[in-house]
């Protein structure tokens, strides 16, 4: 009866295709560290938020995000199918990165397709094809990722610069890239960062849960200008000064306006809410 019980149970529905697009590639063909790759990009995409590194991806499935599962593989083509407990959202999501992809300048503040997108255009160049996303039924394509996606929309949407940025490091590892996270001010999320070299990241490690300042290469969004990307080329710890030097300078730039001021300490601390 368990047998019978278990032969019988239904087939989770497929939610997503995934199509690899090319002469002659079929799913043997496709190696399984790109095939990783592509679904750790399609999760990201699916649950519509960014997730910079594992440990953060995992946190989110298990806090209630939609994790994909593989249930087919069309044979005679590379097409590989997956389900997802939230269908809709997963959906939701990829029609808007479709629209991102179409249309650049209206992607608000979804920002977590463009960490995905950039994956998916590295597999398309190095596979050579185009990945396309698209629903099982009705065969709607949700969108379409090729080698030149991300260059495309980065340079519609992206600055680049050097600049220095401070912030507490919160971690430094990374298992095929140095890589650190900061915890920033002006967002509740880590900033995660790619380190320029193993003596960089070996000097980040040494002021683990520390304030630091980072200079190197960033990439602003040009509609919001959030850092989006960061590569940490050198590190150092903030010199502080004295607080009567900092009283000086602040009045030089304050001009004739502190003379009003009967206690400029106390009036920063009011301001700063630490009175």
């Amino acid at each position: 009866m368990a047998s019978h019980t278990a032969s019988t149970k239904k087939k989770t529905p497929a939610a997503i295709e995934v199509a690899f697009c090319a002469a002659g590639l079929v799913p043997e063909k496709i190696p399984i560290g790109q095939l990783a790759r592509v679904l750790r990009a399609l999760q990201r995409l699916a649950a519509g938020e960014e997730a910079e590194d594992d440990e953060d991806e995992q946190s989110e499935v298990a806090a209630g995000g939609s994790p994909l599962g593989l249930v087919g593989i069309k044979r005679g083509s590379a097409v590989f199918q997956f389900a997802t407990p939230n269908p809709a959202q997963a959906l939701t999501h990829l029609r808007q990165t479709g629209a991102i992809l179409a249309s650049p300048e209206e992607i608000g503040e979804n920002e977590f397709v463009l960490h995905p997108v950039e994956e998916l255009s590295a597999v398309a160049r190095s596979l050579g094809c185009s990945i396309v996303l698209r629903t099982p039924d009705d065969g709607e394509r949700l969108a379409e990722l090729t080698a030149d996606s991300f260059k495309t929309i980065s340079t519609r949407l992206i600055i680049e610069g050097e600049t220095s940025i401070s912030g507490v490091v919160a971690r430094v590892g990374g298992a095929t890239a140095n890589r650190c996270a900061l915890r920033v001010s002006w967002q509740p999320r880590l900033l995660y960062c790619d380190v320029e070299s193993t003596e960089v990241a070996r000097r980040l490690g040494q002021y683990l849960y520390e304030n630091v300042v980072v200079h190197g290469a960033a990439r602003w969004l040009k509609t919001s200008w959030r850092v989006v990307g960061f590569t940490v080329a050198d590190v150092q710890r903030p010199e502080i000064g004295s607080v009567s030097e900092a009283m000086r300078a602040l009045r030089r730039a304050g001009g004739s306006a502190w003379d009003v001021v009967d206690d400029p300490a106390a009036y920063l601390a009011e301001l700063t809410g630490e009175s």
